[in-house]
């Protein structure tokens, strides 16, 4: 299911759903620097043909990556105007901003393929690599997003209760400021206890679809690599060989 809030995590399962998340941040670390290296319309082509794929094999609709450029046209369009008053030729404008639409693409695909603990734990096994000093970002990112999830489970179960009473006949949505606020007082208790609960639920199943091997799912992220890894870090490798040898 889509999160309410910021329509980024699907649940749907797809292949990439597996793909370990610090590679997924390797193969868009590998993109972004491509596209700042001097052109080659053919790394250009393969790099939009990746996007497409993984877009395609997300299993997400194609209608909901159309609606996050929709929500940045004012952006793209102001990028377009500030390049064109650079005097800068048609052709390469059209580049730029193809690029950069094809990033957030690329960026989107990976929020909408890995959950926001998996990206969390991907994102400081890479800091942890070029940690020097010791800092346990991993326990630091583990932190910030428990605090995120709480948050969500605690206004999720106050909306809850506000729909309960609804339906018994109390309208607290519609209410003055002061009931809800009383309303929030007497039920706070309940709704941060229940939101705590959530929050143990989810932890453990966490757990339980990382480590359990025998859960019967179709595909499973695993802590290992695979052998979908193997090829997405084969490929962005070769465009990395094809550009030293080629192009540079």
């Amino acid at each position: 299911m889509l999160n309410k809030y910021n329509y980024l995590y699907n649940g749907e399962e797809s292949i990439l759903n597996i793909i370990n998340p610090v590679v997924k941040l390797f193969g868009l670390f590998v993109y972004f620097i491509l596209i700042l290296l001097k052109f080659n319309y053919l790394l250009f082509m393969i790099n939009i043909g990746i996007v497409f794929v993984l877009i395609l094999i997300s299993n997400v609709s194609f209608k909901k990556y159309l609606y996050i450029i929709w929500k940045l046209k004012y952006f793209l369009i102001l990028l377009y105007l500030c390049l064109y008053c650079k005097n800068l030729e048609l052709i390469e404008i059209n580049m730029i901003v193809f690029k950069i639409m094809f990033l957030i693409l690329y960026f989107n695909v990976i929020l909408f393929t890995t959950s926001k603990e998996d990206l969390g734990k991907g994102i400081s096994i890479i800091i942890n690599m070029v940690n020097l000093i010791g800092i346990p970002f991993k326990g630091i990112m583990m932190f910030i997003i428990n605090i995120y999830s709480f948050i969500e489970y605690f206004f999720d179960t106050y909306n809850d209760y506000l729909l309960k009473m609804e339906k018994e006949g109390i309208n607290y949505l519609d209410s003055n400021i002061l009931n809800k606020l009383v309303f929030f007082i007497k039920n706070f208790k309940n709704i941060w206890q229940i939101s705590k609960l959530k929050l143990e639920k989810r932890k453990k199943e966490l757990k339980y679809r990382l480590f359990d091997k025998n859960r019967n799912v179709k595909y499973k992220y695993r802590r290992r690599l695979c052998l979908f890894d193997y090829f997405y870090v084969l490929i962005y490798i070769s465009l990395i060989f094809y550009y030293i040898v080629q192009v540079r």
